[in-house]
């Protein structure tokens, strides 16, 4: 025999009466965990704390040996170009020419040995030297690129297999800036002026980035340009002395503490020849990037990259040399050498 229940006016008013703070229960917590996330207060750190931030959490989550360089802003790194920024970075050498870095050497590697890429492009060699002697060779010219375009370097130590092959030294990732990557639309415009009293010339920087988002926040667009001059000035005293002691006459050599005329044969290593040089020397340099990104969902980014760079190399070297008659050595002669050279890099 199955039993029968029939829903009563009492058993119906008690069952409402159990389901009804179940209920009010789930919606109370529903709302409850909206007001929640709507209160919850998001604290992002930017600026060179950011930058030092994000540097740090490179390193510490790479597995390898990693050292980053994140720039503070756009347009507001305090280098000049690509080698002087990583010149920050341990273990890379940077050299120089007229006071500015050029090319670089990690962990004793020569210059040639390294592997630099901008957002994933290898850069090309070009000529390594001055003054008319350059050379082709597998090392980069840092210099022909301005700071300014940056967003993050990374100088990977360690080979691995997500890497493009053909470092000894390192791996070079340059990265530019990404629009969508801004919180906000940048408008920036530096201006520099600087003297330089050894040369007495006027050097100027002038630098902008426009960056600009549309399509909600889903495409972006920056645009970084610069120019800048700068004139440098090196005076050189040289020479070279003989390779022998000769005997040199009375009345022929003067003392070099007193002045005074030595009176007697005297033996001494003397100079042969002595030189004085004047190098002038300008460059300048001009550089344009142009980014775009279209992001229309969370996993899909699509970025175009354009980038120029111009760098124009005026060298003027001025040389006047003369050489003394020695008793033992019988030469006396004087040259005046001038040479000038025009040097244009085109990336």
């Amino acid at each position: 025999m199955t039993p029968k229940f029939r829903l009563t006016v009492i058993s119906a008013a008690i069952a409402s009466t159990l389901l009804a703070p179940t209920v009010n229960a789930q919606n109370s917590t529903k709302e409850e965990k909206q007001t929640n996330e709507k209160d919850i207060e998001i604290i992002e750190v930017t600026g060179f704390k950011g930058s030092l931030r994000k540097a740090i959490n490179s390193k510490r989550f790479s597995d390898g040996i990693v050292d980053s360089i994140h720039a503070e802003d756009v347009g507001k790194s305090t280098d000049q170009n690509i080698a002087d920024a990583l010149s920050r970075v341990t273990g890379v050498t940077v050299q120089e020419e007229d006071g500015e870095g050029t090319r670089i050497s990690v962990r004793g590697a020569g210059a040639a040995l390294n592997q630099i890429s901008l957002n994933g492009v290898a850069i090309t060699s070009g000529l390594n030297g001055s003054d008319g002697t350059g050379s082709s060779d597998q090392s980069v010219d840092l210099s022909s690129f301005s700071s300014d375009i940056l967003a993050s370097i990374d100088v990977v130590k360690t080979p691995s297999a997500d890497h493009d092959e053909g470092s000894l030294g390192a791996n070079v990732i340059l990265r530019t800036v990404k629009p969508l990557n801004l919180s906000k639309d940048r408008r920036s415009v530096e201006v520099q002026g600087r003297y330089n009293g050894y040369s007495d010339e006027f050097d100027r920087k002038l630098s902008a980035s426009v960056s600009h988002k549309m399509l909600d926040n889903s495409v972006g667009l920056i645009l970084t340009i610069s120019d800048e001059t700068q004139n440098t000035r090196r005076d050189q005293l040289g020479g070279r002395w003989d390779d022998e002691i000769g005997l040199i006459e009375a009345g022929r050599a003067r003392d070099a503490k007193t002045g005074e005329v030595i009176e007697s044969d005297t033996w001494a290593l003397a100079r042969t020849n002595s030189n004085m040089s004047l190098n002038l020397n300008e460059r300048n340099r001009r550089t344009a990037n142009l980014g775009l990104q279209y992001r229309p969902y969370d996993s899909t980014d699509i970025q175009l990259d354009v980038s120029h760079t111009q760098q124009e190399i005026k060298t003027d070297w001025m040389n006047i040399s003369a050489r003394g008659d020695m008793p033992w050595r019988q030469y006396n002669s004087s040259e005046l050498r001038h040479r000038s050279s025009r040097r244009l890099v085109d990336r």
